[in-house]
């Protein structure tokens, strides 16, 4: 009977033991069970944007010279761009914001048909001298490409309007584009029966974009024409936008 009672003392323990275990690990599936659902959230992307009118522009204007002599072709150069800078002087343009953006010289021998002669035509030195010039008054942009012109230019690559700060601009185009935000993801949560929440994360993306007409002119050799009428360019409308990727929490 001892040893009889002994075994039984020993299953006893042994059932005890295991009903411990397992009731150790019943206790972490019943913390998962009551563990609060995934967070929810709709993310939508606002857009914004603000106009107005540019105050500043950047202008690519130079000289291309040509000549057999490479001396001539670089005196006629030199002198035509410094009888623009000293035009633009006159305009008011700093020269600090006179610079210069590109100088090349290269040999143009140009083309021949050896089967109708032999003797190919002299080579030609071409000398392109262009430079980058701020204007600070966008009203003279008409009035300082027809003095440039006027003063030897006969490249003028490009026109471009800016804004200098752009400060407001994109605070006006952010408001926007997070209150273009707030409606999107109210409208999502309407059609899912869900409560819009707090704003849980923004990202900004930005860009602006020049809507105007640019003028852009290449002309060949020779001097300015003399009287050179002031082209007719109009500045346009400079627009900022604002992309807004925003998060909001939903219940």
């Amino acid at each position: 009977m001892s040893i009889r009672k002994t075994i039984l003392s020993i299953l006893t323990i042994a059932i005890l033991a295991a009903a411990v275990v397992v009731g150790g690990y019943a206790k972490p599936t019943q913390a998962q069970d009551n563990t609060p659902a995934a967070s929810r959230f709709i993310r939508v992307t606002g857009l914004g944007d603000a106009a107005g009118a540019p105050d500043i522009a950047y202008m690519g204007i130079g000289v291309d010279s040509s000549d057999t002599d490479i001396n001539v072709a670089l005196a006629d150069n030199n002198t035509r761009i410094e009888a623009i800078k000293a035009a633009l002087g006159e305009l008011g343009i700093e020269p600090t914001d006179v610079r210069t953006d590109y100088f090349n010289i290269w040999q143009d021998k140009g083309y021949y048909d050896p089967s109708i002669t032999s003797d190919a035509p002299p080579a030609t030195f071409r000398i392109n001298h262009t430079m980058v010039v701020v204007v600070r008054d966008v009203s003279k942009v008409g009035q300082v490409l027809g003095t440039v012109i006027d003063a030897g230019a006969n490249v003028v690559n490009y026109v471009n309007f800016d804004i200098a700060d752009r400060a407001a601009l994109e605070s006006d185009a952010r408001v926007e584009a997070l209150a273009d935000a707030r409606d999107r993801a109210q409208q999502l949560a309407d059609q899912i029966g869900a409560e819009l929440g707090e704003v849980i994360s923004v990202v900004e993306y930005s860009n602006s974009g020049y809507y105007g007409p640019a003028y852009n002119m290449v002309g060949g050799g020779g001097g300015g024409g003399g009287g050179a009428s002031n082209p007719p360019i109009s500045e346009g409308t400079l627009a900022v936008n604002v992309q807004l990727e925003v998060t909001f929490s939903i219940q």
